[in-house]
C-alpha cells in the first residue's frame, strides 16, 4: 500500500513501512492529506470453491478485474477512491464520508463499559455492506453501474470492493475484491470518533476475543412505556422461501444434507462453512452452533418504548426459547426499532424484508450509502442480543445467530413476521408470526 502525506510544496519522500504480510508507501505531495496505494486481493475460483456468488454473477464476471485503489484523505472522515481496474480503466468515488464505517460507543452507552465493549466489537464484527449508485461514482467502464464497498466481519481493516452491472433487467456481481483500509487511518478515526485511544480496544478488534457472561443493563437501553398485548405462532415446521441472500449462500450449509423445515435446523448438530479472513466460506472448516436453544418458543413479547431525543415511540421484541429439553432457555432482544419503518410483503419476497445483525448502534447488513449517512451510530437507540436463563449475555456467533429479519404481512396488516438468521445468514432457522391488536395496528401503520 502507498500513502502519499500530503504539503504545501509537492516533495516526494518515499517511505516503507512492513506491517505484517502488509508493505505500507508513503509518500509526500500537498498538505491536505494523505494518498495510500492499496493492493486488491482477488481469488480465482478453484482458489476459492466455496465461493457462493458462484452461479449467481454476470456472465461477463472476472476474477482479475481490480489492478489497485487509491485512498486520498481530504480531511476528517472524508476520503477520494480511485479505483484502478486491469483492462487499464478506472472508477472515481470523491468525497465519501466514512465515519460511519468506524466502530462507535452510543452516547447513552458510554457510562457502561461492559456495554461500551459490546457495542465497538460487534459493530467490527458485524458486516456494513453499502451501496454506491452511478450518482455516487465516475467511472469510463460504462457497464458497471452499482459500486458497493463492505467493512466485512472480521477484525478493523478488513473491507471489500463489489462491482455489478445490468444484466437482464438484473444488478449482478461482475467483479469481487478484497482490500487492507490503512490500520494506521482506522485507528486515528477510531480515536477522533470516540476520543479514546484505538488501543484500549485493540485485541478485541484486530483478533477475536471470547467474551465474558455479565449482566446486561436494560435499564441503559431502554425504558419501557407498556406492554403491547400481542398473539404469535412458531411457523418453523415449514421451509423458508429458497430467494435471496439464502438461496445464494445454500450451498453452505454444512449439515443437516437434507431439510425439510426450519424445525431440522434447531440442533446443536447444524453447522455451517465458516468466515474467514480476509473475507471467504470454508465448508472444510464447519462453523458448530447451539441452534437447538430455539427449538420451543415459549413466549413473544412486545413492548413500547419512548424515545426523548426524538419524540417519538420505538419498539422492542423479547422472544423466550427452550431447548428440546427444557434445560437452556434464551431470550432474544431487538429493541429501539421503529415498526412504521418495517416493510409489508408476501412470504415469498422476504429477502426484501428489514434486517439487521446483533449489537448495539449498529447499522444494517447492507444498505444504500443515502441511507447510511442518514444514521448515526452516536444516538441510534437500536440494540440486540442473546441472554440466558439468568439474563447474562450470550455470544450470538456461537449459538450460530447473525440477527433478525422482519416484514409485515402483505395481507393481514396486523401481522409481523420475524424471522431468525443464522451465523453469516446462510439460512433461516425460525419463523414467527406475531398479530397485534387491529387498533394498535392502526397506529404501527400511520
Amino acid at each position: 500500500m502507498q500513502k502519499t502525506m500530503m504539503k504545501k510544496l509537492i516533495i516526494t519522500v518515499l517511505i516503507t513501512i512492513t506491517i505484517g504480510p502488509i508493505t505500507y508507501y508513503l509518500f509526500a505531495e500537498n498538505r491536505d492529506g494523505y494518498r495510500y496505494r492499496i493492493q486488491i486481493e482477488q481469488k480465482e475460483d478453484i482458489e476459492y470453491p466455496d465461493n457462493p456468488e458462484i452461479g449467481f454473477r454476470s456472465k461477463n464476471y472476472k476474477n482479475n478485474i481490480f489492478k489497485e485503489v487509491y485512498l486520498t484523505k481530504k480531511s476528517d472522515f472524508i476520503y477520494d477512491f480511485e479505483i484502478q481496474l486491469s483492462d487499464h480503466k478506472s472508477i472515481t468515488m470523491e468525497n465519501l464520508d466514512l465515519s460511519e464505517w468506524i466502530p462507535t460507543i452510543p452516547d447513552h452507552l458510554k457510562q457502561d463499559e461492559y456495554l461500551s465493549y459490546l457495542s465497538v466489537v460487534y459493530q467490527e464484527w458485524n458486516r456494513n455492506q453499502v451501496a454506491f449508485n452511478q450518482n455516487h461514482f465516475t467511472s469510463t467502464n460504462q457497464d458497471i453501474t452499482r459500486v458497493d464497498i463492505a467493512r466485512n466481519c472480521l477484525n478493523s481493516g478488513l473491507w471489500e470492493i463489489i462491482l455489478f452491472t445490468k444484466e437482464n433487467n438484473k444488478e449482478l456481481r461482475i467483479g469481487h475484491g478484497w482490500f487492507n483500509f490503512p490500520i494506521t487511518e482506522y485507528e486515528n478515526l477510531f480515536q477522533k470518533k470516540n476520543n479514546i485511544p484505538f488501543d484500549n480496544y485493540r485485541p478485541y478488534l484486530t483478533e477475536w476475543v471470547e467474551t465474558d457472561k455479565q449482566t446486561v443493563d436494560k435499564a441503559k437501553l431502554r425504558e419501557i412505556v407498556r406492554e403491547i398485548p400481542v398473539q404469535f405462532q412458531d411457523l418453523s415446521n415449514h421451509l423458508y422461501p429458497l430467494v435471496g441472500e439464502q438461496k445464494v449462500k445454500f450451498k453452505e450449509i454444512i449439515f443437516p444434507t437434507e431439510f425439510k423445515s426450519m424445525k431440522e435446523l434447531q440442533s446443536d448438530s447444524t453447522s455451517f462453512a465458516s468466515y474467514s479472513p480476509p473475507g471467504m466460506y470454508d465448508k472444510s472448516v464447519p462453523r458448530k452452533t447451539e441452534l437447538g436453544r430455539f427449538y420451543t418458543i415459549n413466549s413473544i413479547e412486545v413492548n413500547e418504548l419512548f424515545n426523548k431525543s426524538e419524540n417519538k415511540n420505538l419498539s422492542e421484541i423479547k422472544l423466550r426459547f427452550l431447548d428440546k429439553e427444557k434445560e437452556r432457555e434464551t431470550n432474544f432482544f431487538l429493541g429501539g426499532i421503529d415498526l412504521s419503518e418495517i416493510p409489508f410483503l408476501a412470504e415469498d419476497e422476504v429477502d426484501k424484508g428489514w434486517q439487521n445483525s446483533m449489537g448495539f448502534g449498529n447499522h444494517t447488513f447492507y444498505e444504500t450509502y443515502e441511507h447510511h449517512k442518514s444514521v448515526r451510530t452516536k444516538t441510534n437507540l437500536y440494540y440486540s442480543y442473546l441472554s440466558n436463563e439468568n439474563d447474562e449475555w450470550l455470544d450470538n456467533h456461537k449459538v450460530g445467530i447473525d440477527g433478525a429479519l422482519l416484514h409485515f404481512d402483505d395481507k393481514s396488516k396486523n401481522k409481523l413476521h420475524i424471522w431468525l438468521l443464522s451465523y453469516e445468514r446462510h439460512a433461516f432457522v425460525g419463523h414467527y408470526l406475531v398479530e397485534f391488536d387491529e387498533t394498535v395496528n392502526a397506529t404501527l401503520s400511520e
